[in-house]
């Protein structure tokens, strides 16, 4: 039986359940024998509709979506500065690492890195407590002579210019800061929760919706992104292209620190040696 009150909306009726988390509208047929085109909105028991309220309900935000879960392999620069990105931006984050210990300076102290204005501002865009952070333990070398030296006659092969094109863009100035330092600051921004020490990443597998990383121990992590940032020597590569040669280039650099201060150091940023 319709019920003794009815609203004429549409040629057909909106039935309406509720239960604790939503409101279910179920399309229903009818003719009401009150209304004057013979069709009318009826919903049984106290329950009255308009279309206000089939507005509301047909446009009501749906709850959000759970950001995919980023399962990373290896905490060098390179992964570390991923996963602060990917953090940054509401997605969950777990970074592999084999060995943390030269991050918390318990390693060997592993040498300086230039980051280069583009580098910089990069850093910046992804965190910029962080960048501040780094550019505040940097050393600034792009407002000082930079280039490549004759190393053993002393004389210059070419000379860059950094200072002028970051001047021009309103960029940050080059820096060199420790490889060692850079990481600190990056692992604290990205989080210990989302750090895990002694997990080496050898293999993975994907059925097409997770993948799962697949630890030299045995432990496997699951998620919905694995990202290889595990070095030249990246199992991870391997695993999606297989076995590799690495190319020699024929060049080797040596880094190293020595306490000495050279008598140009306010006016020469870096001098690379080649020694031929």
């Amino acid at each position: 039986m319709p019920c003794s009150t009815c609203t004429r909306v549409s040629p057909t009726a909106i039935s309406a359940t509720s239960s604790s988390s939503r409101t279910v509208l179920r399309i229903l047929p009818f003719r009401s024998p009150r209304g004057p085109y013979g069709r009318g909105l009826c919903l049984p028991g106290s329950i009255r509709c308009t279309a206000e309220v089939v507005d509301a309900a047909m446009h009501a935000p749906k709850p959000p979506e759970p950001k995919p879960r980023v399962l990373v392999a290896g905490g060098g620069i390179g992964g570390l500065t991923f996963a602060l990105a990917a953090r940054r931006k509401g997605f969950q984050v777990l970074v592999l690492e084999k060995d943390m210990s030269a991050v918390r300076g318990e390693g060997k102290y592993r040498g300086p890195i230039q980051l280069q204005s583009n580098a910089l501002a990069v850093l910046e865009a992804v965190d910029m407590p962080a960048a501040d952070q780094i550019m505040d333990a940097g050393c600034i070398t792009g407002d000082r002579v930079n280039g490549i030296v004759d190393g053993i006659s002393g004389s210059w092969y070419i000379k860059f210019d950094t200072f002028t094109p970051a001047a021009d863009r309103g960029l940050p100035v080059t820096r060199v800061i420790s490889r060692m330092t850079l990481q600190q600051i990056l692992a604290r921004a990205v989080g210990d929760d989302a750090i895990m020490n002694d997990c080496h990443v050898v293999d993975f597998t994907d059925d097409g919706n997770k993948v799962t990383a697949i630890l030299e121990d045995g432990r496997k992590f699951e998620g919905d992104l694995l990202v290889g940032a595990d070095g030249i020597w990246s199992k991870v590569r391997k695993s999606l292209f297989g076995e590799t040669d690495a190319s020699y280039s024929e060049y080797t650099c040596y880094t190293g620190i020595a306490d000495f201060v050279p008598p140009d150091i306010d006016t020469v940023g870096y001098a690379a040696q080649i020694l031929e």
